[in-house]
């Protein structure tokens, strides 16, 4: 990090609002500078009294057993213990495939053997949790005879606690609101919005390059029915063109302006899509392009000035450049930062 990258840091340290922005702007720097994962996952699991963790509530609604055994005694292992102890789940024991553990106790919990688990555990879930090496122990698991279905991976390869309301904890909504959700994904923020708003809005523009997720999007809009939505099935940028594409269906799908990737996909502004049209509500979480959309955003930004929900966590810089190019717009922005994970994804920064 050069000097004046610090400088604009502290600049923006500076301008943000509140103790609580200041607070997380710290954490955050301090894991770009020292990568220290487990100390910035105790910090945001002891931020909030509250923690969820969606996916398992997802898991436990579908039939999913409710007595975890975590396989994997790492520094995995050991998130996911506390992620589960913080959501108030019954954890049975440890299991791992070091035989030296066996017997043993870590935390005050047991640890067991893989055939210990297949011989007596078969009714709990075994919640996968290791940093490498995933499938080959699913793998073994059905090998030795484990029940499928009693087996969970998390879908980003280890648990994540979630807290807050991301996007919409910042600000009352007001009538007729009208919302840029660019990187829609699965259509799950959209849904957000109508419920936040009570479906007291006039229009929803909704973003998403990636085709593996369109009819996901469809979906979402049509059991919810939500109405008043324009589907934008291309990616945001500073302009109109044509740039390279990662598409991985999860939400990490990202675009490119050199050629990392043989795959094209077609990007738009806001800008060019709104074309002079109100917003009233701008949300981005677009994979390391916000700064670019920010740009391809910037007459509808200084027209209505919109309330900005902008991720910050795609590239270590985007935590101070971001806030930078709002400020220099001169619009009078109050900035304000929160973080909604118990690891480094899902930091924002709020623009009101």
């Amino acid at each position: 990090m050069n000097m004046q990258s610090i400088e604009v840091a502290s600049k923006i340290y500076e301008l943000l609002c509140d103790e609580k922005s200041k607070e997380v702007f710290r954490a955050k720097f301090d894991f770009i500078i020292n990568k220290d994962e487990v100390k910035l996952f105790d910090w945001s699991l002891n931020q909030n009294e509250k923690i969820d963790c969606p996916e398992l509530d997802l898991y436990e609604i579908t039939g999913g057993r409710y007595s975890y055994i975590i396989f994997g005694a790492g520094q995995e292992g050991m998130k996911s213990k506390r992620v589960l102890e913080a959501t108030n789940r019954k954890i049975a024991a440890w299991c791992d495939n070091n035989r030296i553990l066996w017997g043993t106790e870590i935390d005050g919990i047991k640890v067991i053997s893989p055939g210990e688990l297949v011989n007596h555990y078969r009714d709990a879930t075994v919640l996968i949790s290791i940093r490498r090496h995933i499938l080959p122990v699913y793998q073994q698991l059905l090998m030795m005879g484990f029940p499928r279905e009693n087996i969970f991976i998390p879908k980003n390869g280890f648990l994540l606690g979630f807290m807050g309301k991301q996007y919409f904890d910042m600000f009352e909504p007001k009538n007729e609101e009208i919302f840029v959700d660019a990187g829609c994904w699965d259509g799950a923020t959209s849904k957000e919005f109508v419920s936040w708003c009570e479906g007291k809005y006039e229009r929803i523009y909704a973003f998403e390059p990636d085709a593996s997720c369109w009819l996901s999007c469809e979906n979402t809009f049509q059991a919810e029915k939500i109405d008043h939505v324009q589907f934008i099935k291309k990616g945001t940028w500073k302009e109109t063109t044509t740039l390279y594409f990662e598409g991985i269906g999860r939400g990490s799908s990202k675009v490119y302006a050199s050629a990392v990737s043989p795959y094209r996909v077609s990007v738009t502004s806001i800008d060019d899509v709104l074309d002079g049209e109100k917003v009233t509500f701008i949300k981005l979480d677009v994979e390391g392009s916000e700064l670019e959309t920010l740009i391809g955003a910037e007459k509808s930004i200084r027209k209505y000035k919109p309330r900005l929900a902008v991720s910050v966590y795609h590239k270590p810089e985007d935590l101070w450049v971001l806030a930078e190019y709002i400020i220099s717009l001169d619009l009078d922005y109050k900035l304000y930062m929160r973080h909604y994970t118990t690891c480094n994804y899902e930091t924002v920064l709020y623009a009101l």
